[in-house]
């Protein structure tokens, strides 16, 4: 028998792709991301799925998508994961920020001879705008110590 938040959330599903993803057709946040309201409390929706069909309750982890389609609600295309897996299957996916970006600030290729690593963290930096960055910085201590 199907509860009654079974039979809400099934209301909420959309057509299901050719990739077997069940299409969330409910709320959504500014984000775009599901929700739906389980337990007296907002959640995702594909955190609600966890929870309806696996028992799964996520606490403090993330639902994150094998598909990486983020309407679907599919719990077989969704696996829980803490934040460091949620960034690494980000990065692998190329879905952060940064990594898209193809040039700096200033313009400058952010491919080839012109990046290095960051020594802190992860991420790339522009060797021309550090260059000039380095510039700059000394000709003020060079000022400064005349005046």
């Amino acid at each position: 028998m199907i509860s009654n938040t079974e039979k809400r959330f099934w209301e909420k599903v959309g057509p299901i792709t050719d990739e077997g993803c069940w299409s969330w057709i409910g709320s959504k946040t500014k984000n775009n991301r599901g929700t739906f309201w389980l337990n007296g409390r907002m959640v995702t929706a594909p955190r609600a799925s966890l929870e309806l069909f696996f028992g799964i309750t996520l606490d403090n982890n993330f639902a994150c998508h094998h598909c990486d389609n983020e309407n679907c609600v599919n719990p077989s295309h969704i696996f829980v994961g803490d934040n460091k897996q949620n960034l690494i299957d980000a990065s692998n996916k190329g879905r952060l920020h940064h990594q898209q970006k193809t040039h700096c600030i200033n313009g400058h290729p952010l491919s080839g001879e012109n990046i290095r690593k960051r020594r802190i963290g992860n991420g790339r930096v522009c060797k021309l705008c550090m260059k000039t960055y380095r510039s700059v910085y000394k000709l003020r201590r060079r000022v400064g110590k005349e005046e």
